[in-house]
């Protein structure tokens, strides 16, 4: 083989070796670029939350920039949590995956539809889309809501018409008041609901200064123990009972005609005429006493049964209104307090004129029960409320059954429905 030829093949063996040394190094770059993307677009997502901080008070109809740090998120949601309670705040907010941190400007609503608190979080749910999601919370901040509170009238107060009277209320965050009367007529005298009272307007104030001056007309209707006064914050777009966009005073209170005034007595005679000297009373025939009045029937006793609502309507104060509930078990006796009209209205069973008067002596004969589960519900919860008022506390008996045979009787436990059990307050639980 010539020289020439030697070197020809030596040259295209070595342009061969280049060609696949080059074709292995192009795919390892390829190889590398590809885990690498792969690797990067598969992290999970992580997001910190970096405002707002702990103990922040954010106030009604004010703006909060809400922010956070992020990696591998294409999309979040924003809420505002409480307990087991959510507030919207966003959904479906896009980001870039590149992105490194974020914001949302949030305004704080005037009739939040949860109460004035301050164990609020916000709560940042982010995703990558085919990868997963990750929730994380901020350290508790304190919201300020509308409040109102009517002071003045109270329950049983007695106001006369053709007089004025000052009305009275406390406030947060209210600019505009409606003052509303409310009535109802008694056909007997039982808590009607609040729902069906009939109500007129009394005054719409373009201010909320507090106090106003009623001047009742003449010509007002009256009633014992029959009208109510609501305050409504005008600018509310709906009544929440929780949101406080307007309140009730505590109990009916009376409407009745002035007392009229009695006409001056006439001047005596100047010289008084002498009086002449009576003549002397003959002796008086004896007369022989009555024989005594028999003693009237005694008051026939109310039969009670099992699941009948009773009232003692002379008791004193608000309690008048208070509606028990009877169980019984055997020979134990128990009572059970409906905490107001709007629980009593939730049980489609019971009926405002099946309830029993019943004096105090009676009464007493029943054990007042505190203990209560929801249908459905295995938590038993130690149930307490004032009488004569409509709130109250639920506290649950985070105990052992030999704990609770020791101090408590299951037969006094009653069966209520989630209304009932939810319009009690949570309070701590009972542990020992």
């Amino acid at each position: 083989m010539s020289q020439q030829l030697q070197d020809q093949t030596r040259q295209s063996k070595a342009t061969g070796m280049s060609n696949k040394q080059n074709l292995i190094a192009i795919s390892l770059i390829i190889f590398c670029s590809l885990f690498l993307a792969i690797n990067y677009t598969s992290a999970a997502p992580s997001v910190t939350i970096t405002s707002p901080s702990g103990g922040d008070i954010w106030e009604a109809e004010n703006s909060y920039t809400i922010t956070w740090e992020q990696a591998n998120v294409d999309k979040l949601n924003i809420d505002l949590s409480r307990g087991s309670s959510l507030y919207t705040i966003a959904s479906n907010v896009i980001t870039e995956l590149t992105d490194s941190s974020g914001s949302y400007t949030f305004e704080v609503p005037l009739t939040l539809s949860l109460p004035t608190a301050d164990n609020y979080k916000i709560k940042i749910l982010a995703y990558q889309t085919g990868i997963g999601s990750v929730a994380v919370y901020s350290d508790e901040i304190s919201i300020t809501s509308p409040t109102i509170e009517v002071l003045a009238p109270k329950s049983g107060d007695i106001i006369s018409r053709g007089t004025s009277y000052n009305i009275e209320w406390t406030s947060t965050y209210i600019d505009k008041v409606d003052i509303y009367l409310l009535w109802a007529e008694f056909s007997k005298p039982l808590f009607p609901s609040i729902n069906n009272l009939d109500s007129s307007l009394i005054v719409s104030l373009d201010n909320n200064p507090g106090v106003y001056t009623w001047n009742i007309p003449e010509s007002q209707a009256t009633g014992n123990n029959t009208f109510l006064i609501q305050i409504n914050d005008r600018n509310a777009e709906s009544a929440s009972v929780n949101g406080k966009s307007y309140d009730i005073c505590t109990g009916y209170f009376s409407i009745i005609d002035p007392t009229p005034t009695p006409d001056p007595e006439p001047d005596p005679d100047p010289t008084p005429t002498p009086e002449p000297d009576p003549e002397p009373d003959p002796d008086p025939t004896p007369t022989p006493d009555p024989d005594p009045e028999p003693d009237p029937d005694p008051t026939p006793t109310v039969a009670i049964y099992d699941g009948d609502l009773i009232r003692n309507s002379n008791a004193p104060g608000d309690a008048r209104f208070d509606i028990y509930i009877v169980k019984l078990v055997n020979n134990k006796k128990f009572k059970r307090l409906i905490l107001s009209p709007h629980v009593f209205n939730s049980y489609g069973h019971l009926d405002w004129n099946s309830v029993k008067e019943v004096d105090s002596s009676t009464i007493n004969q029943y054990t007042t029960s505190d203990l209560a589960r929801a249908v459905g519900d295995n938590k038993v919860y130690n149930l307490s409320a004032s009488e004569g008022s409509d709130a109250g506390i639920k506290q649950w008996l985070n105990i052992s059954v030999e704990v609770f045979d020791a101090q408590y009787d299951s037969d006094s436990i009653y069966e209520i429905n989630t209304t009932d059990r939810d319009a009690y307050a949570e309070g701590a639980n009972i542990t020992q």
